[in-house]
């Protein structure tokens, strides 16, 4: 399993913010009815997304990216703001005080994720789990701790608890009766499943399988209604 990997990306965090339009391209006047929006993201956001992607490739190493699917935990710490007053200043960097103002968590987490993808994951569509924080800070950063989850498969069971699960070959797969018994036999029909007495010896019914052990109880059952 993978070790998890944290990345720290100092200064200020670049929240995404929505697209922009610009009216493409400049036309002469007879055309001007003929134009097009092109959307892009803003250059702010663009710039701290390419910061943030040099930071991710030199924390990384070399190494190459995860995957799988991941578990991330960000924590953004924001500055201090300017007009918070002097008695609440230890109760933010205490971690008492939390902001509330915008931006909101996700759009960090947009831009955060972005900026990673093909350095530190393939594609963010690997985070099945995140956690999210804003903080305060008199060192504003970002930290993204990733890491992988491990994929649980059920346990291999040996050939003798496989075996223990069904009966055994000798005896039928819907009542459990062994075949050459007649103990519970009694007017050619078996008390326990209904069955002939001729095909229950025969074991005509007698399916590996929890699948084919059911439709061979579904076929008994009808055939022993229609006699």
């Amino acid at each position: 399993m993978a070790e998890p990997i944290l990345i720290v990306i100092d200064g200020f965090a670049q929240a995404q913010k929505a697209p922009q339009g610009v009216i493409m391209p400049p036309l002469p006047k007879p055309m001007r009815g003929k134009y097009y929006v092109q959307m892009h993201t803003p250059a702010e956001v663009r710039k701290w997304q390419f910061f943030a992607k040099q930071i991710g490739i030199d924390q990384m190493k070399g190494r190459v990216p995860l995957t799988g699917a991941l578990e991330v935990s960000i924590t953004i710490y924001l500055p201090l703001p300017k007009s918070m007053p002097r008695k609440n200043v230890p109760l933010a960097l205490a971690g008492t005080l939390l902001p509330v103002t915008r931006p909101d968590c996700s759009n960090y987490c947009k831009a955060i994720e972005d900026s990673l993808n093909g350095v530190t994951w393939l594609d963010d569509a690997q985070i099945a789990v995140l956690h999210v924080r804003k903080k305060f800070s008199d060192k504003p950063r970002v930290e993204i701790l990733v890491e992988p989850i491990e994929m649980k498969t059920a346990p291999v069971q040996d050939a003798a608890a496989t075996a223990s699960l069904f009966p055994s070959q000798t005896a039928c797969r819907y009542c459990g009766e062994p075949r050459d018994s007649d103990r519970h036999l009694a007017g050619g029909h078996c008390f326990t499943c209904g069955l002939t007495y001729d095909r229950h010896r025969s074991g005509d019914h007698i399916f590996d399988g929890a699948q084919g052990w059911h439709d061979r109880m579904i076929r008994a059952e009808a055939s022993r209604m229609s006699r």
